[in-house]
């Protein structure tokens, strides 16, 4: 890791001399990127929830109303 470059005008990237490969060095940004996704992956898995509930309350309105129906 010793031959990292720093990259001019930007201070969290570097550059590999061996492969030209430019690296993201900064720490916290990867944390609070890090820290973004596990919070999008849980608004998902909430609205998920809320999706599946919803459509419980749907199939159980439609088993109310065919049973009003069926029962005149």
């Amino acid at each position: 890791m010793n031959n990292l470059l720093h990259v001019e005008g930007i201070p969290g990237l570097r550059k590999d001399a061996q492969s030209g490969g430019v690296l993201n060095t900064d720490r916290e940004a990867l944390l609070a990127a890090r820290q973004l996704k596990e919070q999008k992956l849980g608004e998902k898995a909430h609205i998920d929830n809320l999706e599946k509930k919803v459509d419980r309350l749907e199939a159980l309105l439609n088993q109310l109303l065919e049973g009003m129906h069926n029962g005149k």
